[in-house]
Order: structure tokens, then C-alpha cells, then sequence
């Protein structure tokens, strides 16, 4: 039933989140992450597989915070694909209206992603590490007439 999915969907998470090439860009000061607590917000949602997810967390009514993680399973194209596929889910059928994302100002790889996928800067934060990041929005509407194309 839902709590052995719930459990299937922590285990995923956490394989990914503990594989050495996400932790160390994510959670650069752990050894090992415990993310179950992700699900602790019903309104939070995961998609995507082993090779990696895409984290959407709740922020308000139509607006969701996201983080990817990946595998070297998934890169470049592939991942980029993935994303996309992930942020077309939000938007059809989870009704995100804005979705908003902080990356690491030196994590080049995930900036160029985030431009790609339609995002733009609107400001910049620091992270739980410490490291200064730039936050980027991507909006419905503005994802809409990019992925028309």
C-alpha cells in the first residue's frame, strides 16, 4: 500500500542522495545523508530513478523548490532530458505555477542547466554549506512558450 511505496520512494532517495559523486557536490561536509524526511511534507514530490531524482519541495500554492540530483549514470543530455521531463510533469499535472532553485555560484555544470531549462536569475543566498549561490525561477508561463518551440 502507500507506506510500502512511501518506503520504496525513501530508499531511492536516499541511494541516490548517498552516492558519492551527488554527495559531495550536495552535502559536501557528510559522510552519509538521511532524507526521509523529504515525505515528511505530503505536498513534496519526487520524480525520476536510480540514475537520479528531481525534488520539488513545497513552498506555497503553485510555487516548488527544486534540487536534482545525479548520478554519472545521468549527465549531460540525458540528464537535461530528464529535467525537462520532470519540470513538463510539474507544470501539466501538479499545477506548479513558479518553480525556484538555488545552485552554488562555482557549480558551472548546474548553472548551465538551469539556463537551459529556461531559468533566470533573481537574486543570489547561501546555502546550508556555506557556499554563495545564485537563486533562478522558471514560471509556467515562460516554460510554456520555450518548450512550444
Amino acid at each position: 500500500g502507500v507506506l510500502m511505496i512511501l518506503a520504496q520512494q525513501i530508499e531511492l532517495l536516499n541511494f541516490v542522495a548517498n552516492s558519492p559523486e551527488v554527495i559531495s557536490e550536495c552535502a559536501p561536509d557528510y559522510q552519509a545523508v538521511e532524507m526521509s524526511r523529504f515525505f515528511d511534507n505530503p505536498k513534496n514530490i519526487m520524480l525520476g530513478d536510480d540514475r537520479g531524482v528531481v525534488l520539488f519541495g513545497w513552498v506555497a500554492e503553485g510555487v516548488y523548490e527544486f534540487h536534482y540530483l545525479f548520478t554519472h549514470a545521468m549527465r549531460g543530455r540525458r540528464a537535461l532530458q530528464a529535467t525537462k521531463t520532470a519540470l513538463r510533469t510539474m507544470f501539466t499535472v501538479y499545477g506548479a505555477e513558479k518553480i525556484i532553485g538555488s545552485t552554488p555560484r562555482d557549480n558551472q555544470p548546474a548553472r548551465v542547466m538551469n539556463r537551459a531549462l529556461g531559468g533566470r536569475p533573481i537574486g543570489t543566498s547561501t546555502d546550508a554549506s556555506g557556499r554563495p549561490c545564485i537563486t533562478y525561477v522558471l514560471e509556467r508561463a515562460t516554460w510554456a512558450i520555450s518548450s512550444a518551440v
